[in-house]
């Protein structure tokens, strides 16, 4: 953030010198009541008071210029500031999201945090905070017309900037309680809009719009309050600026009276005085925006000061030969204990690994581990010698394919979620990926053939847009968590014989599911229980020792003690199984 506004210095020169020039306005227009009342009224001078009014209007047309410049300039160095943080904000907020199991918390959070910094800029709010550094300007000219004047305008400023000062400490209370409860509305808007028809269905609809209208009111009340305290500091900042340039007038008014100032300086000192005050006075009715934007910058900083940039990657190598498990332990997002651990194995290309377990083993977990969906507690994955932690995320990314159980489709069509919206994929790597998932038939009977919005398809054609997702453009390591759960014979096949040319061209396959089909196609298997390996190895010979296990836990070894004795006092022995 420092380095962006850094960055953006190069404004502050141009929008100082432009803030000047506005700030000499008023001051024009002091100028001009002043010399109309005292020069051109007296002498009955026409061609005065012409020239005094086309030079007026000459001075209004520049400082209409110079404020739209002004605006045009920090609107520029707010989008560049913006611009400069999004993507690292982004990256941060994405990391911190996958730590708290919550991918849209933060995320939606920050994208407010940034409006409200480009809404401060565009609302002109800021510029009206810079128009106050003008009244030192507008205090000496009132002070040269008389000193009693400068003083009353000075004692007015002052009380209210005291007031301006108030409102910025006593608004954001409010205004800071309301985020947490706006992301509670926006958890629960999700999860009616995403599951609908299970909250009907469980009869959970009242209590889902119970539990709204409690977090709404209580935003309401939030509101109000904060609305109240900032009407209330409005209205003591609009009763002061009427009793400044009133209290200016009647000073200027006595002056006159007494003659020691003439009609000029009366008119010339309210208005300017009225001038001066109006941006204190802007600047409160604008104190929530001005807050908004300083609470989330502060929210801004906060994340990517706990979030370290990731350090610049050497691009490495695609990899074609191996992948290598070395004592991995792996915890669920936003927990330390691991729910998998010490898991060693190594596959070469063109292995095909299925993971077995009973229920809760931690089959999924692991898979998610080893494609780096999930954090790494201890031990390394690496793809032909370089661990997972050495790669780009997006580079390393174009080497996996990885269908989870929840198949987890993005907003998009059906070609942009094959893509991994990849802007510049082309048509024929899109349906070459739905060729190989064996999907092209289902995707071009579609409605809207690959622009069918993907979340419109079923489970088991969202299954067949997971497999073509993670096909795309050939991956190395293919990793598929219950990959046929919700296909029929004919998907099971397909699937089948997409594996088998992934095999074919050298990929390494890993899978979890109980299918029998996976299982005869595998060429190694490792079986985990309890979140740990108990074997792993060629697919016979794991299997041949499982069988063994088994048979010897369904027909234990007889105890020797309880052997019968024959005469001569030796054990009988009896066979086993």
């Amino acid at each position: 953030m420092r380095s962006a506004v850094r960055d953006a210095r190069r404004t502050i020169a141009p929008v100082s010198i432009l803030s000047f020039l506005v700030a000499l306005h008023p001051l024009t227009i002091g100028m001009f009541l002043l010399l109309v009342v005292d020069v051109a009224m007296p002498g009955r001078s026409g061609s005065t008071l012409l020239g005094l009014g086309l030079f007026m209007l000459m001075m209004l047309g520049f400082n209409a210029v110079f404020r739209s410049l002004r605006q045009r300039l920090m609107m520029n160095a707010a989008e560049f500031i913006v611009s400069h943080i999004a993507p690292r904000l982004e990256e941060a907020t994405g990391r911190l999201g996958e730590k708290a199991h919550n991918p849209s918390g933060e995320g939606h959070q920050s994208g407010r945090d940034l409006d409200a910094i480009l809404h401060l800029f565009a609302s002109g709010s800021a510029a009206t905070a810079i128009d106050i550094l003008a009244i030192p300007v507008l205090l000496v000219f009132v002070t040269i017309l008389h000193w009693w004047l400068g003083l009353a305008l000075a004692v007015t400023a002052i009380v209210m900037l005291v007031i301006l000062s108030r409102a910025m400490a006593f608004l954001p209370t409010p205004l800071r309680e309301m985020v947490p409860l706006y992301a509670r509305r926006h958890s629960l808007i999700e999860a009616r809009n995403n599951t609908a028809p299970v909250i009907r269905s469980l009869g959970m609809s009242s209590r889902i719009i119970a539990a709204w209208s409690t977090v709404n009111s209580a935003i309401r009340r939030r509101v109000f309050q904060a609305q109240g305290r900032q009407e209330r500091i409005l209205l003591e900042a609009q009763a002061l600026q009427t009793i400044g340039y009133l209290l200016v007038g009647i000073l200027a008014a006595w002056l006159s009276i007494t003659g020691h100032a003439s009609g000029g300086v009366l008119i010339a000192s309210v208005v300017v005085t009225l001038l001066a005050l109006r941006p204190i006075v802007e600047t409160v009715r604008n104190a929530q925006v001005i807050i908004n934007a300083r609470q989330a910058w502060t929210r801004i900083d906060t994340i990517l000061s706990s979030v370290h940039p990731q350090s610049v990657s050497i691009a490495l190598p695609a990899p074609v030969a191996r992948l290598e498990v070395e004592g991995i332990a792996v915890a669920p997002a936003g927990q330390k204990r691991p729910t998998v651990f010490n898991i060693n194995f190594a596959l070469a290309a063109g292995d095909i690994l299925v993971v077995l377990g009973p229920a809760g083993a931690g089959k999924s977990i692991l898979l998610a581990g080893l494609v780096g969906a999930q954090p790494l507690v201890s031990g390394k994955v690496r793809l032909d010698g370089a661990a997972l932690d050495q790669w780009d995320t997006d580079q390393l990314g174009a080497h996996i394919g990885y269908l989870p159980q929840g198949i987890d489709l993005m907003p998009g069509s059906v070609a942009e979620n094959i893509a991994r919206f990849h802007g510049e994929a082309t048509a024929e790597e899109i349906v070459a990926a739905a060729t190989a998932a064996n999907a092209h038939d289902s995707f071009v009977r579609l409605p809207e053939g690959y622009n069918t919005p993907g979340r419109h398809l079923s489970l088991s054609q969202a299954q067949r847009l997971g497999l073509s997702r993670a096909l795309f453009r050939n991956p190395f390591l293919l990793v598929f968590d219950e990959p046929t759960a919700h296909a029929d014979k004919a998907a099971e096949q397909d699937f089948i014989l997409a594996v088998e040319q992934a095999k074919a061209r050298g990929a390494i396959v890993v899978l979890a599911g109980n299918a029998r089909a996976l299982l005869e196609i595998a060429t190694h298997v490792l079986f985990i229980r309890d979140g740990t390996a108990t074997d792993f190895g060629g697919k016979q010979a794991v299997l041949d020792r499982i069988a063994g296990r088994r048979r010897i836990q369904e027909n234990p070894a007889p105890d020797p003690a309880s052997a019968p004795e024959d005469a001569n006092g030796t054990i009988e022995q009896t066979d086993s199984k």
